[in-house]
């Protein structure tokens, strides 16, 4: 009879037990989510912004290269300032790719594939910048691959599968 009695106690105190165990791994889970969240929300701020840069700065060469060209009134105040804009923008590019690696950290395999992309597309941006020619598809092609690897980054970081992160709705 006693026995009979303890069993649905043993039974409260153990499901007690369990109900604390299972928050405190509840809120540890979420507390992780919520920074795997936060830094992944970072990266793709810093990347937006790295990408708008590289793509107003060719943008900027492209329109220096129309106003020398076409040299109407007051082209040479133009052209000056958008000499200014890109210098700008450069340093923009520089600081945004300095950036990025502390995001990128967080992405150890592809962080590092990301890192050699973007590497490889600020090179690409300064043979431009230094002979004034360049082929722009080349650079266009290397932005998307870039942009391809910071999805699979960003992917790392919330440690959502790579098939799910590569999976798009028809362009």
């Amino acid at each position: 009879m006693v026995v009979s009695g303890l069993t649905p106690l043993v039974i409260l105190i153990l499901g007690i037990l369990i109900n604390r165990t299972l928050e405190r791994n509840k809120v540890a889970l979420s507390k992780e989510q919520e920074w795997q969240n936060w830094w992944a929300k970072k990266l793709l701020g810093i990347s937006h912004d790295f990408n708008v840069a590289v793509s107003e700065c060719l943008a900027n060469i492209f329109a220096l290269g129309q106003i020398a060209h076409e040299k109407l009134p007051g082209w040479e105040v133009e052209h000056e300032q958008k000499e200014i804009s890109l210098r700008d923008k450069i340093r923009l590019i520089q600081f945004l790719d300095w950036e990025m690696q502390n995001y990128l950290q967080f992405a150890p395999t592809k962080g590092k594939e990301v890192k050699a992309k973007q590497e490889e597309l600020i090179r690409l941006v300064a043979s431009l910048l230094r002979t004034r020619q360049s082929n722009f598809e080349e650079i266009k092609s290397v932005q998307f691959e870039f942009n391809e690897l910071l999805r699979l980054a960003h992917a790392e970081i919330l440690q959502i599968s790579p098939n799910k992160a590569l999976q798009r709705t028809s362009r």
